[in-house]
């Protein structure tokens, strides 16, 4: 399978710097309001992660009036809510709120306040909720409210969800798909508004290492779900994870395992392939969905072996190489993100023969991978001060 790409090895460009630094042109007076309120898995590292760095992104801008939304404190904990900012309680509460605010807007040329909607992947199928939530934000949008969705896919809607999510994104302010695959899907089925805007989590500075790369050890995390796949998929994934570690491990260095469960739902499946590969390989188990403990893990892993997107990507931004395991019909997300990332050869297929990269090529990738980080830091802000820049009242 090539997958190769004539961009990757691209050399590393400057770092992102809009983190915590509003645009200078911007008083307080054209600071927009942006209301919020997480719609996600509470027990998933990676949704607390992209909902996390929207909402710094957001602090650039203006101010977040964020509900709690029946939100464990462990998630809102994890978001980094700063003071004053988490208002409502409910859903309801927050766009009465902002319904308000829009009527200002309307009346009496104030600003007009943003709805933003949860990032990630919406997918599923044409529901009754569904209908619910389009009249709501139809009603929004009469009133005044801009209602905007960034950093998502659309591979896993359903047809007549896409249909219907085509139609909504006329009311939409913008509509940001988070890789190529989707924004071209956006396109043929007519959405409005659309363009390409990257997975929050690549709004991440790399980290710096807390350690160096031992020659001698490879130190390598495993993150892995099984909650997706049927029997076959399952004994294939174990299988190529077995024949990946042998082929890390044939060379010069020895391997030291770190399961990793960054989805709750992947506890039970971490536990049995740490009882299988424990003993003389210094196998652990981690059952982790705090960002911040994480963030220490990763940063001492030099290889992070997952069919997970976000584990792929936060471990990354936190200095290990991401190789994926992955079926392509099943992670088309992954697989087109990576590609978007010039990253295509840092993922192999259950159910393909193909050889699997090297320890030494995959250490040279470091530079490539901080680099497509800082591409993506990039777009990011720029297409957040065209969406939210003091010109768009």
């Amino acid at each position: 399978m090539d997958r190769t790409s004539t961009a990757e090895g691209a050399s590393e460009i400057e770092q992102p710097a809009y983190a915590g630094t509003a645009p200078a042109a911007q008083g307080e007076s054209d600071r927009a309001t942006f209301f919020f309120s997480a719609n996600t898995q509470f027990d998933n590292a990676g949704d607390a992660l992209i909902n996390r760095e929207l909402l710094k992104v957001l602090r650039v801008h203006g101010s977040v009036r964020a509900a709690r939304s029946g939100a464990p404190e462990t998630f809102l904990g994890q978001l980094r809510l700063e003071e004053g900012e988490l208002q409502y309680k409910g859903r309801r509460d927050l766009w009465l709120a902002a319904c308000m605010e829009g009527l200002k807007a309307q009346f009496f040329g104030a600003r007009h306040p943003f709805l933003v909607l949860t990032p990630g992947d919406p997918g599923g199928p044409l529901d009754i909720d569904v209908f619910v939530r389009g009249a709501l934000m139809l009603a929004l949008n009469l009133v005044g409210v801009r209602i905007v969705r960034l950093g998502v896919s659309l591979n896993r809607m359903s047809s007549g969800r896409l249909w219907l999510e085509a139609f909504l994104s006329r009311f939409y302010v913008h509509f940001g798909t988070r890789d190529m695959l989707s924004l071209s899907r956006a396109q043929n089925a007519g959405f409005r508004n659309v363009t390409y805007f990257p997975d929050f989590s690549l709004a991440l500075s790399p980290a710096k290492r807390l350690h160096q790369r031992d020659h001698h050890v490879a130190r390598i995390a495993v993150s892995l779900r099984d909650d997706n796949l049927d029997g076959d998929s399952r004994r294939a994934l174990i299988a190529k994870l077995k024949q990946v570690l042998e082929a890390f491990s044939a060379g010069e260095h020895k391997i030291s395992l770190h399961f990793v469960a960054q989805v709750g739902a992947d506890a039970d499946f971490m536990r049995e392939l740490a009882a299988c590969y424990g003993g003389p390989s210094g196998c652990m188990l981690t059952e982790e969905q705090n960002l911040g403990r994480l963030a220490e893990l990763y940063s001492s892993t030099d290889i992070i072996i997952s069919n997970r997107l976000h584990s792929l990507l936060f471990a990354s931004a936190n200095g290990a190489i991401p190789f994926g395991l992955l079926v392509p019909e099943k992670n088309k997300k992954i697989v087109a993100l990576l590609r978007d990332l010039n990253l295509t050869r840092h993922w192999t297929s259950l159910d393909t023969g193909e050889d699997v990269p090297d320890l030494s090529w995959l250490y040279a990738r470091e530079e490539a991978v901080k680099a497509a980080f800082q591409r993506s830091g990039h777009l990011i802000e720029k297409h957040a001060n065209a969406i939210f820049g003091a010109s768009t009242r």
